[in-house]
């Protein structure tokens, strides 16, 4: 990262420039990570998930693991028009891959016996809905962390009032 000083100014103009762009829309996308953060841990269906999926993504908070995967979890073209029918979700505790639609179909079925540790009463549709959960939260969280290292190198390098450096 180049600092903003008249020597950067003069001959890397092009670079800090895109350097603020970036900084600003970084500290746009932060700014509605609470709101995010708090309808995925609240949440509690699938279409919920879904939705506030579709909302980070246009917001910003994208990298390859909640992108569209031909043979991944989105099976999408597109995240911003993705459908319940091209989430895939399962593969996990024994539990076959589904999309939302099917998993909706079986919302009060329990886990039955099972080697996992999990209680036999617990709906498998609720731990559908934390493996989603999980997905969205972790990396989301991911995508924050390297934001506000991205923020705050930005913000050292910038917050002087030196215009006399040339580094």
């Amino acid at each position: 990262m180049k600092k903003n000083n008249w020597f950067n100014r003069f001959f890397y103009s092009d670079v800090l420039e895109e350097q603020e762009e970036k900084y600003r829309t970084l500290k746009k996308m932060l700014a509605e990570y609470p709101s995010i953060y708090d309808v995925i841990v609240n949440a509690k269906d699938l279409m919920t998930l879904l939705n506030v999926h579709k909302t980070a993504w246009n917001i910003g908070f994208r990298n390859k693991n909640l992108a569209p995967c031909e043979w991944g979890m989105f099976r999408t073209q597109n995240i911003e028009t993705m459908k319940p029918e091209e989430v895939y979700i399962g593969g996990i505790w024994g539990l076959n891959t589904h999309n939302i639609p099917e998993w909706e179909k079986y919302s009060d079925e329990i886990m039955g016996p099972n080697g996992f540790g999990i209680s036999r009463d617990r709906k498998i549709y609720d731990l559908i809905v934390e493996h989603y959960k999980a997905v969205l939260r972790s990396n989301i969280n991911g995508i924050r962390s390297n934001a506000l290292e991205y923020i705050d190198e930005y913000e050292s390098l910038n917050n002087t009032d030196d215009e006399y450096s040339i580094l």
